[in-house]
């Protein structure tokens, strides 16, 4: 976990109407980037999300479009 990685702004911008998109915001997490190799544990520390919610955003990301 790159804990400046809230500061990039360089990427794909999560989608409007991503799970958790609020809990992910503040924890850092603003494009598809940064959930690149984000594992349930991480997402559940660093998001305050449970496992079964960061379950749901790994669904969620592994379903959007390849990144470039």
């Amino acid at each position: 976990f790159d804990k400046n990685h809230e500061y990039r702004t360089v990427g794909t911008a999560l989608p409007a109407g991503f799970p958790f998109l609020t809990s992910l915001t503040a924890a850092g997490y603003t494009t598809q980037d940064d959930l690149v190799g984000a594992t349930r544990d991480e997402l559940s520390r660093y998001a305050g999300i449970s496992s079964r919610d960061a379950d749901a955003v790994l669904a969620a990301f592994a379903d959007l479009p390849p990144l470039p």
